[in-house]
């Protein structure tokens, strides 16, 4: 026999051994457990907790009897979203002033018959002598 098959079988039997011990144990040992899902928990040296108030104010709150030294701020999104509308509009109007007048010219443009053409399959090509 070779030294690999008998390291094997050695292998197995400890294998056996171990998880047959484990699970003997595992059955045997059931009895002594209480037989309750519950969990206890010791809770001696535990300090003892007080409840602090929690009070609101406006949109805010503050935590103990202290009163807050200045009053809780409002969100008023109108205020914020009229800002950015009239800054986003100083911002199109400055574009504007400096943009170039540009005459836009299309340089392959269609008449609407053309265009019904080639959606029909009638016409193959947009250029004017067609290419097959």
């Amino acid at each position: 026999m070779s030294p690999f098959f008998i390291f094997a079988i050695c292998l197995s039997i400890a294998y056996i051994l171990y998880y047959g011990v484990n699970i003997g144990k595992d059955l045997y040992a059931a009895g002594k457990q209480p037989a309750s899902n519950e969990e206890v928990f010791e809770i001696e040296n535990s300090p003892t907790e007080t409840a602090v108030s929690v009070n609101e104010q406006g949109d805010g709150f503050f935590i103990g009897n202290a009163e807050p030294k200045e009053p809780a701020k409002v969100f008023d999104p109108g205020k914020e979203e009229k800002e950015e509308t009239a800054e986003t509009e100083k911002r199109i109007a400055s574009l504007q002033e400096n943009l170039d007048e540009a005459d836009v010219v299309s340089e392959y443009g269609i008449t609407a018959p053309e265009l019904h053409e080639l959606l029909e399959g009638k016409k193959t090509s947009l250029f004017k002598p067609e290419i097959n």
